[in-house]
């Protein structure tokens, strides 16, 4: 039982009035929550350390104060409790569903900050599910997407671009992605 479900072990859901509610069904106060006016899109594999400076920096460079930028993450958002069940079950959610929850989320917020690290070879450009993100927020008219970095990887990235090969490296990196080859399990990236 991880930290995020731990929090809301013992809270009942305001959606569905079960015990067991998802993490940001357990903060209270403007500085702390509110309707989310960004979508992280990201990977599992990330680091907190890194999902925290990117956020910052990008609060830094836009000059937004962190307490009013609302960002909608995953595994803040969703209720593990209930995905944990369904699995526990045998059961998932169709993808059908999902995918115009999803679809619905994205264009309702409509400003996603998709983070890539490392820059030379992003974990993001690997995941089908990441892939199938910036796809539905590139292909509606409605959203503004936004590319994140931890700094030091945009230091990094700012360095080759100025020493090394320039921004041929960048499209060497973004051209090999290949959604065949982007991992997801099974079920999920035959829908994808």
């Amino acid at each position: 039982h991880g930290v995020i479900r731990k929090k809301g072990a013992d809270v009942i859901c305001p959606i569905d009035e079960e015990i067991g509610a998802s993490y940001v069904h357990c903060l209270e106060g403007e500085d702390n929550v509110g309707p989310a006016n960004y979508m992280l899109s990201y990977t599992w594999g990330y680091t907190i350390g890194d999902i925290v400076d990117s956020l910052v920096e990008f609060c830094e460079t836009t000059q937004q104060s962190p307490k009013r930028v609302y960002v909608w993450m995953c595994c803040l958002c969703v209720n593990q409790h209930r995905v944990v069940k369904l699995r526990d079950e045998g059961k998932v959610v169709p993808f059908e569903e999902f995918s115009d929850t999803f679809f619905q989320r994205v264009n309702g917020i409509k400003n996603i900050l998709s983070m890539m690290t490392s820059w030379n070879d992003p974990g993001y450009l690997k995941r089908a599910w990441c892939i199938y993100e910036m796809y539905v927020a590139t292909t509606s008219s409605e959203c503004n997407v936004t590319i994140l970095m931890p700094p030091k990887e945009k230091y990094l990235f700012a360095k080759e671009i100025e020493e090394g090969q320039g921004g041929n490296m960048f499209f060497k990196v973004m051209s090999q992605t290949d959604i065949e080859k982007a991992s997801a399990y099974p079920a999920d990236k035959d829908l994808i």
